[in-house]
């Protein structure tokens, strides 16, 4: 059985999975298959794929009744079709989000038996929105009651950008449970699809730090250069890197600019770290992230302020609608 590289997109993300695929292709020297989970993308942009041998799995709208709030937009809910029982045609799979560049290779996360993910900077409570925001943003709070007499709200969580699963644990309900906990929860959480994905799959693998380096939150709270960051996989959660501005830019645009050449210009030799680089790699980022203690608290002031704007925000919606349209209507004719 081969093993599958699935990322997600819709029609504003086309060419974000053709960097994927190539970084994917020549960084990494994938040679097994290749899939696009598309949601609502033209025929005439899923050509591109189709003629590179890409698959394409066009998902099904997924309607659920409690809409998420914040940025998420409803294809993330597309990742739970990789849990029904048409995945198990494949071993394992990988999925990354398309806001990655791979640089090397992704063979370790082929052996990979259970679920295996990085863990996050969070604990699950910092999944669930704050009592205020929930009051504030009229969010019924009925189910996070209920949840919190059920669950250690401390113990740590993954990212849900960046995971590897062998496909027997797919079982006949896992698709169906997933949805319920996002039908239930999702609506709660503060990073979109991410809480259901930490309700099922408790008993995870921990997957070395390497394999979701989040360059912008290490630059942010750290002391470590931009060259310094050597990851597997680069994950730009915050800041993207197909804005010009962006540091990592110039590497993102030259793996687009390869990928028309899938399959036609032959792979290089792939140099993978070794499992002893994995480690001290990974270790070496955690520590300077914990050293940076002066600029991890300058970033969460930041973030605080940030939220707090959010906040004011909703009060003023709740308490002054009519003055909360006045300024919307000024931003938008701006």
């Amino acid at each position: 059985m081969k093993n599958l590289l699935v990322t997600l997109a819709d029609k504003n993300y086309v060419e974000q999975a053709k960097q994927l695929f190539s970084s994917a292709y020549f960084n990494a020297g994938w040679q097994e298959d290749f899939m696009l989970l598309a949601h609502q993308i033209p025929e005439k942009d899923l050509k591109w794929f189709k003629d590179k041998g890409i698959l394409v799995f066009d998902c099904p709208e997924i309607k659920i009744k409690n809409k998420m709030h914040g940025k998420w937009p409803d294809v993330v809910l597309d990742k739970f079709y990789l849990f029904t029982p048409y995945f198990k045609k494949w071993k394992n799979i990988i999925f990354l989000d398309a806001d990655i560049i791979i640089r090397k290779s992704l063979k370790n996360l082929c052996n990979i038996e259970g679920f295996g993910a990085v863990l996050s900077h969070n604990n699950l409570s910092k999944l669930f929105f704050k009592k205020t925001y929930m009051y504030l943003a009229g969010v019924d709070n009925k189910p996070y009651k209920e949840i919190k007499l059920k669950e250690n709200f401390n113990r740590r969580v993954f990212n849900s950008g960046v995971f590897a699963f062998s496909t027997d644990l797919i079982k006949d309900n896992t698709f169906s449970n997933l949805l319920a906990l996002q039908e239930k929860y999702g609506h709660l959480c503060t990073a979109g699809e991410e809480l259901a994905f930490n309700l099922h799959f408790k008993n995870w693998i921990s997957l070395p730090f390497i394999y979701n380096i989040h360059p912008d939150y290490i630059l942010a709270t750290s002391f470590v250069k931009p060259t310094d960051i050597k990851g597997v996989i680069l994950h730009f959660v915050l800041k993207k890197p197909w804005n010009k501005e962006h540091f990592f830019y110039k590497e993102w645009k030259e793996n687009l600019a390869l990928a028309d050449s899938i399959g036609v210009i032959k792979q290089k030799k792939i140099n993978s770290f070794k499992e002893d680089d994995v480690r001290k790699y990974s270790l070496f980022l955690e520590r300077e992230i914990r050293k940076g203690l002066l600029k991890r608290v300058v970033y969460e002031i930041f973030v605080y302020a940030d939220r707090l704007i959010g906040l004011l925000g909703l009060f003023i919606k709740r308490f002054l609608p009519k003055l909360y349209f006045y300024f919307k209507m000024k931003i938008k004719t701006k």
